[in-house]
């Protein structure tokens, strides 16, 4: 199996002189770095695997990747079948964007090829067998080589090099402070480790001592960025992030959104770039779904009419979420002490669907009031007819549990939560 996809690849290769170029000299880095190796000629293990890859390219950078596809199947088994997921130890993504909210100050930073710093097992390599040419000669037979890291795309991958990074932090709980920990810690986001802090000299000492922190570790945090240019200016220039003006949550392959939040850093905003993929019109449009649900049409099958009209007039106004964009921080530079802290909650249903959206209200010690949107929610309603009570009673109680999951993980001491809704 792993064989015949080689084959394809040697095909491919011969009706394209820059996809082999790319292919091989991404595999040539992956072994000058030892992130794979020849398997041993003396390696008498009896089990083994070997793993088809491919090569794609990221669709912004343009950038080869090799992508080794775990989830292969021969005889009906799958590497991935036989893996252990473990816990999952990645931050939920909407506390990130809470906390990274907080304060004045923003730095984010990437951890670079953080798969491939977590080494396997020498007695386990054999597991993660390829076939590949030496030195890219497809003229000669080719060769066994394995992995000596692990990969995107296996089963356990993203359990064991989170658990090696909190291990990391743990390892240097003496030498560095709470702040420098939580980092990396509780503002990681895969590869992503983001946060928010009240002055630039705070941000200057974080970005330092992180850096330094996962280094222990042999974690490399590159591609550095600030909404403070004297931060920036802190950062050795091999650090930092080269001409960076926003920052995406869906930059991470293999995962590919056609709407992601962007952190756009010249006005230190969030907002929304837009990419309409030409697709047939199928029920996979959200703003008809639960119309086309009653009326049993297939995920795959076209539609037609009305149902085609609102779908069409859905898409041509999806361009103008561009035009929307919230503060990133919470507060205004002049705010200063906060003295009170509230979260104010609103909830409304309707016959079509239902929503809730929260608000974080401070007050100085001066009186003055600055009201911040905070997060957003909306479901469509049930395919089953519910009554109109138990329609109004949802969205109030799945605010609650929105308010509380805000509270948890926001930086920030509540003094008090109001929730309000129009429902008598």
């Amino acid at each position: 199996m792993a064989k015949r996809r080689l084959r394809s690849i040697k095909n491919k290769f011969q009706s394209d002189p820059k996809f082999k170029e790319d292919y091989t000299m991404f595999m040539q880095n992956l072994l000058e770095k030892g992130y794979a190796e020849p398997t041993p000629t003396d390696c008498e293990s009896r089990k083994v695997w070997y793993i088809p890859h491919h090569g794609i390219y990221h669709k912004k950078k343009n950038k080869m990747t090799v992508v080794f596809d775990c989830s292969a199947r021969y005889q009906g088994i799958s590497l991935n079948d036989n893996l252990l997921h473990g816990p999952d130890l990645t931050n939920e993504l909407l506390g990130v964007l809470i906390r990274f909210r907080g304060e004045q100050i923003a730095v984010l930073g990437d951890i670079e090829t953080m798969f491939y710093q977590v080494k396997v097992p020498e007695a386990e390599r054999d597991y993660l067998r390829f076939y590949w040419w030496e030195n890219g000669n497809t003229e000669n037979e080719p060769k066994i080589f394995r992995m000596t890291v692990h990969l995107f795309g296996a089963t356990s991958s993203p359990s064991v090099c989170n658990y090696a990074l909190q291990r990391t932090v743990e390892d240097s709980e003496e030498q560095f402070e709470l702040e420098v920990q939580d980092m990396v810690k509780k503002n990681a986001y895969f590869d992503d480790c983001l946060a928010s802090v009240a002055t630039e000299n705070k941000a200057i000492s974080l970005v330092h001592n992180v850096t330094q922190m996962c280094k222990s570790g042999g974690f490399r945090i590159t591609k550095w960025m600030s909404n403070s240019r004297n931060v920036v200016e802190s950062i050795p220039e091999d650090y930092r992030a080269k001409e960076a003006k926003s920052w995406s949550l869906d930059s991470r392959p293999p995962i590919e959104r056609a709407l992601g939040v962007y952190w756009l850093i010249e006005n230190d905003s969030l907002g929304f770039k837009i990419q309409v993929q030409n697709k047939p019109t199928t029920r996979r449009a959200k703003s008809v779904l639960q119309r086309l649900c009653k009326d049993g049409k297939g995920w795959d099958e076209e539609i037609t009419g009305k149902d085609l009209k609102d779908w069409h007039d859905w898409l041509s106004q999806l361009p103008e979420l561009e035009n929307i964009t919230i503060d990133r921080c919470y507060k205004k530079s002049n705010l200063g002490n906060v003295c009170s802290c509230q979260l104010y909650g609103f909830a409304d249903a309707s016959d079509v669907g239902y929503g809730m959206v929260i608000y974080l209200r401070l007050t100085n010690d001066s009186g003055q009031i600055i009201c911040s949107f905070v997060l957003g929610k909306a479901r469509v309603a049930p395919v089953k007819t519910v009554t109109v009570p138990r329609m109004e009673l949802t969205p109030s109680a799945s605010l609650v549990r929105l308010c509380k999951m805000v509270t948890e993980q926001l930086n920030y001491n509540i003094d008090e939560t109001f929730y309000w809704t129009d429902s008598t």
